[in-house]
């Protein structure tokens, strides 16, 4: 993003039963601070970040939640806003499937439909090529 090197991962602080969403930036002599990207009250990894339309989005198994979210980020980043529930009722523990398969149809012109058809447009492409 804008240059620079960015690691999102899942972390499990100790004591806590949930992992939430971190990220560091790298450098070329190590890395910054942790941040904390999101927590909830459920467990979330595997934090896919995709560009779309010159927005970043987020969209981390939740599978514990029973929804695939898709978040878009309003400061990168620490901030996002929930865009659209592409999946509710479901226990997806890897969102690859909607990486490459899409979501439920929306409204055409909305944030989540744009994003899946970036997607669409880059499935030939490895996963860490999308940011």
């Amino acid at each position: 993003v804008n240059g620079r090197t960015w690691l999102f991962f899942e972390d499990i602080p100790i004591g806590i039963p949930r992992a939430r969403l971190g990220c560091v930036e790298i450098f070329a002599r190590g890395s910054s601070e942790m941040t904390v990207v999101m927590e909830q009250n459920y467990h979330l990894s595997y934090p896919c970040v995709i560009s779309a339309n010159k927005e970043l989005f987020l969209m981390p198994e939740s599978g514990e939640g029973g929804t695939v979210n898709l978040f878009r980020f309003t400061r990168f980043p620490d901030q996002t806003e929930l865009v659209s529930i592409l999946f509710d009722g479901v226990a997806l523990v890897d969102t690859t499937l909607p990486l490459l398969y899409g979501a439920p149809p929306a409204a055409p012109h909305s944030p989540s439909v744009q994003v899946l058809k970036a997607i669409d447009a880059r499935r030939h492409v490895a996963p860490n090529q999308f940011i």
